[in-house]
C-alpha cells in the first residue's frame, strides 16, 4: 500500500467516526461571518457537521463496515503550543508545570512510564518504543539555535534562526547581527534539501499556520518587538509581507482550516482584543464573534478537522491563589455559520498542546498542582486531560504514570498520522493503544527543542543543554512513526 492509499483510507476513517458521533447536529446560519465564509464554502468546502454529508458518511460507513473487517484510526494535525503550570504547586498565566519549558526537561525517563508498550494492531504502524530517532543528511544550512520549523504536508520548512546564544543566567546585550533570513525545505520520503527563497526579514521561533499552497508566519523582526505577518507561497517560492490585524503590539497566534486563517491574541492581560478571521479574496481582516468565555489569558486554539476548539483560563484577580485552580475552559466555534458554543470547563489546568485522534482532543500534559501551601487546593489537579468532541464531555488520561506526582512531566503524544512532541526521554502517550512509552533519546546532547512535522518529529541544529556549553550543534534528527 502506498503512502497516499494509507493517507486516504485513514482520512475516510476520520470522516465516517466524526459523522457517526455527529448525526443531527446541523449547522446554524449567521449575518456577517456566514457572508464571509459562504464563497470559500461554495468553492468546494462542505461543513463537517452538515446534516446531509453526515448521514452520506453514515451509509458509506455502514458499506466499509460489510465489505472491511479493519478499520483505521485516524488523527489530524494541531499547532505546538505548551501552557504550564508553577513549580510549588501553584499556577499562573507564564508558569510552567515544574518550574521548567518542558521541552528543556530532563533525558531520563520518569519512573513509572510503560517501556514495552502494546502491539499497535496494525501492520502499517510500528511500535513506537521500537522506534529510534534517524540522522538527516546535511542541508544547505548553517548552524542556528530558534529556526523556525514547519510541516507542509509533504516537506519540513527550516526557516530564519540566529547563532547568537546568550549562556544561561547571563546578562547579553542584543546582538547587531541581525536574524537569518534563509531556509530550506527537507523531503523526508526522499531524503533531501532544497533551498528557499529568503524571507524579507530575520526573524526566530514564529507561530505557524499552512492553507493550502501558502505557509503563514507571525512573529517579530530581526531584535525588535515589531510584530510582522508573512506569507510563503510553496509553488511560486514567494514571501509576502501581509498586514496584520490592529489591536496588539505582539505577534498573533495561528490556526488554519480547511478555508481560513484565523489570528488570534492568546491573552487578555493588556486589555480585551478581538479575533480575526483573513478573507483570502480580498486580503483584508475581519473580526471574529466574541467567544463566550469572558476576558481570558493562556488561549489556544485547535482546529479538529471539522470546528475551531477554543480553551483558555479565566482572567481573575488571583488565577490560582484565592480565587481557586484555574481550570480550563472550552467553547466551540462553527466555521460555517461563525456562531460560538459554550462547552463544559475542565478538571485540568493546561491549555494545550492537542493531539487530535478521531473525536478525541488529547492534552498528554502529566503532573499536577495543588496551590501550594497558602491556597492549597485540598488535592492535586491534573495538568492533562482528554476532550470528546462527539460526547462533549471531559476525561482524564488514559493509564498515565505517575499520578499525583506534581513535577512528572512527558514528551507529549503520537497517533497514526500526526504527533504532538515537544521534548525527548520521558513518557509519551500512544493514542492508537492508550498507552504509555519512553520516547527515545535524539542524537547527541539533551534538552534540544523538537518541532511536530505531521507523523513525524524533527530537531534542527541548535543548543544541548547539560554541559555547560553554549555551542551549536550543526546536525539534524527526525523521530517517525512509519
Amino acid at each position: 500500500m502506498s503512502n497516499d492509499d494509507f493517507r486516504d483510507d485513514v482520512a475516510m476513517s476520520v470522516e465516517v467516526r466524526r459523522a457517526l458521533g455527529r448525526l443531527g447536529d446541523a449547522a446554524t446560519p449567521a449575518s456577517a461571518f456566514e457572508d464571509l465564509m459562504l464563497p470559500a464554502l461554495d468553492a468546494g468546502s462542505d461543513p463537517v457537521r452538515g446534516v446531509q454529508r453526515q448521514w452520506a458518511w453514515a451509509l458509506a460507513a455502514a458499506v466499509a463496515l460489510i465489505a472491511v473487517s479493519v478499520s483505521v484510526a485516524a488523527v489530524m494535525m494541531n499547532r505546538d503550543d505548551v501552557v504550564s503550570v508553577a513549580s510549588d504547586g501553584g499556577e499562573g498565566p507564564s508558569a510552567a508545570a515544574d518550574g521548567t519549558d518542558p521541552s528543556d526537561g530532563p533525558s531520563a525517563p520518569v519512573d513509572g512510564a510503560g517501556s514495552g508498550g502494546a502491539d499497535t494492531g496494525d501492520p502499517l504502524l510500528t511500535n513506537p518504543v521500537e522506534i529510534a530517532w534517524e540522522r538527516v543528511p546535511d542541508g544547505p544550512l548553517s548552524p542556528r539555535d530558534e529556526a523556525t520549523i514547519v510541516w507542509t504536508g509533504t516537506e519540513v520548512l527550516v526557516v530564519g534562526g540566529t547563532d547568537f546564544v546568550c549562556p544561561a543566567a547571563a546578562s547579553c546585550v542584543t546582538p547587531e547581527d541581525p536574524k537569518f533570513r534563509d531556509g530550506a525545505a527537507y523531503d523526508p520520503d526522499t531524503g533531501t534539501w532544497r533551498s528557499i527563497a529568503e524571507a524579507p526579514v530575520g526573524f526566530t521561533s514564529a507561530a505557524t499556520a499552512v492553507l493550502g499552497d501558502d505557509v503563514y508566519f507571525s512573529t517579530t523582526a530581526d531584535w525588535t518587538n515589531e510584530p510582522v505577518l508573512l506569507r510563503y507561497s510553496l509553488g511560486a517560492d514567494a514571501w509576502t509581507t501581509l498586514d496584520a490585524p490592529s489591536g496588539i503590539d505582539v505577534a498573533w497566534a495561528l490556526v488554519a482550516t480547511d478555508t481560513m486563517l484565523v489570528a488570534y491574541s492568546t491573552t487578555d492581560e493588556v486589555g480585551p482584543v478581538a479575533d480575526f478571521v483573513f478573507d483570502l479574496a480580498t486580503q483584508t481582516w475581519a473580526e471574529l464573534p466574541d467567544d463566550p468565555m469572558g476576558p481570558a489569558y493562556d488561549r489556544h486554539m485547535v482546529w479538529d478537522g471539522s470546528q475551531i476548539y477554543l480553551f483558555d483560563k479565566a482572567l481573575v484577580e488571583q488565577p490560582g491563589g484565592a480565587d481557586g485552580p484555574s481550570l480550563t475552559r472550552s467553547s466551540r466555534l462553527d466555521v460555517a455559520s461563525g456562531t460560538w458554543e459554550r462547552l463544559a470547563d475542565s478538571d485540568m489546568l493546561t491549555t494545550g498542546p492537542w493531539l487530535v485522534e478521531g473525536t478525541r482532543l488529547i492534552n498528554a500534559t502529566l503532573g499536577c498542582a495543588d496551590g501550594g501551601q497558602v491556597n492549597n487546593y485540598g488535592r492535586c489537579v491534573p495538568n492533562g486531560g482528554v476532550y470528546d468532541t462527539a460526547t462533549d464531555t471531559w476525561s482524564d488520561l488514559p493509564n498515565a504514570p505517575i499520578q499525583g506526582q506534581k513535577d512528572a512531566v512527558s514528551s507529549g503524544a503520537v497517533g497514526p498520522l500526526s504527533v504532538q512532541i515537544h521534548s525527548t526521554g520521558l513518557p509519551a502517550f500512544d493514542a492508537v493503544t492508550d498507552q504509555w512509552f519512553t520516547m527515545a533519546d535524539s542524537g547527541p546532547g539533551t534538552g534540544r527543542r523538537v518541532t511536530s512535522v505531521g507523523a513525524a518529529a524533527f530537531i534542527y541544529s541548535g543548543t544541548r543543554a547539560g554541559d555547560g556549553s553554549t555551542d551549536i550543534v550543526d546536525d539534524a534528527w527526525i523521530w517517525r512513526r512509519r
